[in-house]
C-alpha cells in the first residue's frame, strides 16, 4: 500500500570464538578472539568486568597460566553481547613432548603441565585411559593417535586433547618409464610408491650437491610427475626421492637415450 514503510530490526548480538595457542614449558599462551561478524571486542585480564573504556581487541592477547579473560562485543548495529569469562588457563594444561607430527625414528613421549597434576592417556582405538607414569614408546611404523587429559586434586580436569604421530623410516621407491616426446625429446614419468619429492639432474651430476638440481613430484601431495628432456649425448638422469618424513632413497643414474642402468654414484 502507498505510504507503507518496510524495515527490519537486527537485534542479534555477536558471538565470539576463542582459540588458545600454548607453550606450556615457557608458560606462554596466546589467545585469539574470532567474532562471527564485524565487531569491537572489549576485554580485561583478571577479575574486573570490561567496559567500553577497556582495551579493544586487535591482536592475539598474551596470557599466563592461572589468568582469566573477561570480554564482550558490540557489532556494527550496536548490539551488545553479555560479558563472557574465559577461565581455561586456570585449569591444568598439559602438552605432549615431542608434539604430534611426522618422525623417521622411534620416539618416547612425555608430558609437561602448567601445574602438578595427574595425566591420563590412551592410544586409539583403546577405550580405557591409563594414568601416565613413564614415557610412552612408539617403536613401530604407522599412524598413532594419542588422546590425553589432566586432572587436579580439586577436581578440575582439562578437556581431552589429541595429537597424531606418523612414524615412517622406510625410504620411498620410484619407478620410471620413458616415452618418446615431441620433436627430439623424451618424456620421463616418475611413479613413487608414496608421496615424494624427486630431486634430479639431467647431466648425471649428484643431485644432493649439484647446482643444476631440479625437483619433480611433491612429498606433501603427489607421488607421480613427468619431465621432458631433449636429446643430447651428455644427457644422463640422476635422481633420488625424499618422502614427508625425510627418508631419502639412493641415487639412481640412467642413460636416457641408451636406456640402461648405471651404478649409483656416491
Amino acid at each position: 500500500k502507498e505510504g507503507r514503510l518496510d524495515f527490519s530490526l537486527y537485534i542479534s548480538p555477536p558471538k565470539i570464538r576463542i582459540r588458545i595457542s600454548e607453550n606450556v614449558k615457557e608458560n606462554e599462551y596466546s589467545v585469539t578472539m574470532l567474532p562471527n561478524e564485524p565487531a569491537k571486542i572489549y576485554y580485561e585480564i583478571g577479575s574486573e568486568n570490561p567496559t567500553i573504556s577497556s582495551p579493544i581487541y586487535r591482536n592475539a592477547i598474551s596470557m599466563k597460566a592461572g589468568q582469566s579473560l573477561r570480554y564482550f562485543a558490540i557489532n556494527n548495529a550496536g548490539n551488545k553481547s553479555k560479558i563472557f569469562i574465559m577461565e581455561e588457563l586456570k585449569k591444568p594444561i598439559v602438552s605432549p613432548l615431542p608434539k604430534g607430527g611426522v618422525y623417521n625414528h622411534s620416539i618416547k613421549i612425555g608430558f609437561i603441565t602448567s601445574i602438578d597434576t595427574d595425566i591420563y592417556w590412551r592410544i586409539l582405538p583403546d577405550s580405557i585411559f591409563t594414568i601416565f607414569t613413564d614415557s610412552i614408546v612408539l617403536s613401530q611404523e604407522g599412524t598413532f593417535v594419542l588422546e590425553y587429559y589432566s586432572g587436579s586434586l580439586d577436581g578440575k580436569n582439562s578437556p581431552i586433547r589429541r595429537a597424531q604421530y606418523l612414524l615412517d623410516w622406510t625410504t620411498p621407491e620410484v619407478k620410471i618409464s620413458i616415452r618418446r616426446g615431441k620433436h627430439d625429446s623424451v618424456s620421463i614419468f616418475f611413479d613413487a610408491n608414496e608421496n615424494a619429492s624427486i630431486y634430479y639432474t639431467i647431466d648425471g651430476t649428484n643431485p644432493h650437491y649439484s647446482r643444476s638440481t631440479q625437483t619433480a613430484g611433491n612429498k606433501f601431495t603427489s607421488s607421480k610427475d613427468r619431465i621432458s628432456i631433449f636429446r643430447s649425448r651428455e644427457a644422463r638422469l640422476a635422481f633420488f626421492a625424499e618422502d614427508i618424513a625425510g627418508n631419502q632413497g639412493t641415487i639412481s643414474v640412467l642413460d636416457i637415450f641408451k636406456p640402461r642402468a648405471i651404478p649409483s654414484i656416491p
